[in-house]
């Protein structure tokens, strides 16, 4: 598949499977699935509470572990103690190293969860390490301590909510775009069946979600939408065969609404206690 390099010269997917807000047994299912007929990159978050069963899913599918790519992240209210966070998220999906760890929202001490992922990184077990819904003061304050930049930023961006502008600051800084949630989901529901993405969808015989990640291929934004069903999981990989020509690109970034999701981030963060997070005995 198709990927950009990152700052630290290993390269990403564009386009991968997310897994949030999916249950562990269709994580399983999908994620075996997604690996077996295409994907190599797989998303997934402590918070989401299935890295047990993506773990499952990655063996079922028996796919050599230097042939996918693997992210996950790493909740706030686990940043003092890094160093178990990551030991114990290794162990949930069962892998010996995670290519890409992030810091999943910027609450709590995020110096000393970047600084946590930095001697992860040393020791080799992950790859690279980046953010999540960061600002670009946020990401500022993590490299003054460490010297090291993010290689990603996963952010929401749909063509609601482009961030056009964002990414060209974090482009700048040597720092890849991700989104996370590429269609939109419950704050746009009208997005899907945008006129706009209607016609050129029309015009090009594919449905509304191929040209929103058609249309975030030709801007090099990484996406990972998440999927139970295996035909949208399908259709989400032959998007990467739709080209758009520029009007079309500039009209699609014409939508923008600045429409964004609730960030929940800060209650999940007040809400759950380290233990939360603990693997089952």
């Amino acid at each position: 598949m198709d990927g950009l390099k990152m700052n630290d010269g290993y390269v990403i997917p564009r386009l991968g499977l997310g897994t949030f807000r999916i249950s562990r047994e269709d994580a399983e299912r999908s994620v075996e699935f997604a690996l077996r007929n295409g994907y190599t990159l797989i998303d997934t978050a402590n918070v989401y509470l299935n890295e047990e069963a993506v773990g499952r899913g990655i063996k079922n599918s028996e796919k050599p572990r230097g042939e996918f790519f693997l992210t996950s992240k790493i909740f706030p209210n686990l940043f003092e103690d890094m160093e178990r966070a990551v030991d114990e998220t290794l162990q949930r999906l069962q892998v010996e190293y995670i290519d890409l760890l992030l810091l999943h929202r910027p609450y709590g001490n995020i110096k000393k969860g970047w600084q946590g992922l930095v001697e992860a990184q040393k020791k080799g077990k992950v790859r690279s390490i980046g953010v999540s819904n960061f600002s670009l003061k946020q990401i500022q304050q993590i490299v003054d301590v460490t010297g090291v930049t993010p290689v990603l930023n996963q952010i929401e961006l749909n063509p609601y909510c482009p961030r056009i502008e964002f990414q060209k600051k974090l482009e700048a800084l040597g720092i890849l775009t991700q989104s996370w949630y590429p269609f939109g989901g419950g704050k746009n529901p009208k997005l899907l069946k945008d006129p706009v993405l209607v016609e050129i969808a029309d015009a090009h015989h594919a449905t509304v979600h191929q040209i929103i990640l058609a249309y975030m291929a030709a801007r090099d934004v990484l996406a990972i939408p998440g999927s139970r069903t295996e035909s949208h999981i399908k259709s989400n990989l032959e998007a990467l065969d739709i080209i758009l020509t520029q009007g079309e690109i500039d009209r699609i970034s014409a939508l923008r609404k600045n429409e964004g999701a609730p960030d929940f981030g800060r209650l999940f963060y007040r809400a759950f206690s380290t233990n939360y997070f603990e693997p089952k005995k």
